[in-house]
């Protein structure tokens, strides 16, 4: 048919005025389950898409690259018997297409452009309530992030608080097997050493950033979530050019290796950490061997029940040494005097 972009143009005005309507309609109504929640957000999410997808079409159309609205406004901005020529002839046009297809369904507009929407959730999300991170789970268990020459296992944590070794990735002898909701707990805390992070471990961290965008798509479709990343990957660019990144790195790496010290008794020889200055420092728990940036984190630190209990093990600790001290130095001040009797005999 002549006048075809004109009517394109027509047309999208129309749907996009259409689209807005149902964008509002959509949001006015009020959903009383998540599940419902989050088909609501999906629909307008679809909504907006095809609304921006159709304003750039309409944009490309006034731009008139090919030059073929200009054409068609020439014709039908004609004088005289030319005018009314192209009226007839586009008439014609119209009739002819009726002719030929006499029977064409009628349907609302709107149901051109209503979207669909499948969201699908496994049994473990729980309809977008809840991460399903088993598979992710049974990954990292077979990581050598995870493994250690002596067992497979982690320290016993509080329910709260992973422990020291699981947060570095790494396990100690003697430790009980490390479960599923530990490792929810510390599946996003990581640590500045690169020991067992291998080409395996890229790939699962890649892999699980995958499934947690993809998540986050499903249950908040509204959220504009690429602007953040953008933010977050402009913001890490400018403290790596810093080198604030590597401070903080640096920091974490050795709060990681006092606390794995502490857990097995000793610190590594390898863990690089001012020990003396730590030590003679306002906010360093000896106990705990433990330093803090700040003295209200330290305050906080002492109040707690790790704390309570390390404290009470290093003070039973010292009364045992001492009580050993005394009796090893009462017995060789017996043993001694009894060998001077004997001389003496």
């Amino acid at each position: 048919m002549a006048g075809m972009r004109l009517e394109q143009m027509r047309q999208a005005h129309e749907d996009l005025e259409r689209l807005d309507n149902m964008i509002v309609e959509a949001l006015l109504d009020e959903p009383k389950t998540l599940k419902k929640t989050l088909d609501q957000s999906h629909r307008v999410k679809a909504l907006l898409d095809r609304s921006v997808d159709r304003r750039e079409e309409l944009a490309d159309m006034y731009e008139d690259k090919d030059g073929q609205k200009r054409e068609e406004m020439n014709a039908i901005s004609g004088a005289g018997p030319s005018l009314f020529s192209a009226f007839y002839h586009r008439l014609r046009d119209v009739k002819e297409y009726h002719r030929r297809f006499p029977r064409l369904p009628l349907g609302r507009a709107e149901d051109a452009l209503e979207p669909e929407v499948a969201v699908h959730f496994t049994g473990e999300e729980n309809a977008g309530k809840c991460v399903d991170l088993h598979r992710f789970f049974q990954r990292y268990l077979n990581l050598a992030i995870f493994h250690t020459d002596s067992s497979h296992h982690t320290k016993h944590s509080s329910p709260d608080t992973p422990s020291a070794s699981l947060v570095s990735g790494l396990v100690a002898p003697g430790e009980k097997p490390l479960d599923y909701l530990q490792y929810l707990r510390a599946f996003a805390t990581f640590s500045a050493s690169r020991k067992g992070k291998d080409a395996q471990y890229l790939a699962y961290l890649q892999d699980l950033f995958a499934y947690l965008v993809d998540f986050f798509r499903r249950t908040q479709p509204l959220f504009d979530l690429d602007e953040k990343l953008e933010a977050c990957e402009r913001s890490f660019a400018s403290l790596y050019e810093s080198g604030e990144l590597q401070r903080r790195w640096s920091l974490s790496s050795n709060e990681n290796k006092a606390a794995n010290g502490s857990a097995n008794g000793n610190i590594p020889d390898d863990d690089a950490m001012d020990t003396e200055a730590h030590a003679t420092s306002d906010t360093y728990c000896a106990p705990c061997a433990k330093h803090f940036a700040k003295e209200s984190l330290y305050k906080s630190h002492l109040t707690g029940k790790r704390h309570k209990k390390a404290a009470a093990r290093a003070q039973a600790a010292t009364a045992s040494g001492a009580d050993t001290g005394s009796k090893r130095s009462a017995a060789s001040s017996g043993g001694g005097g009894g060998g001077g009797g004997s001389s003496g005999g």
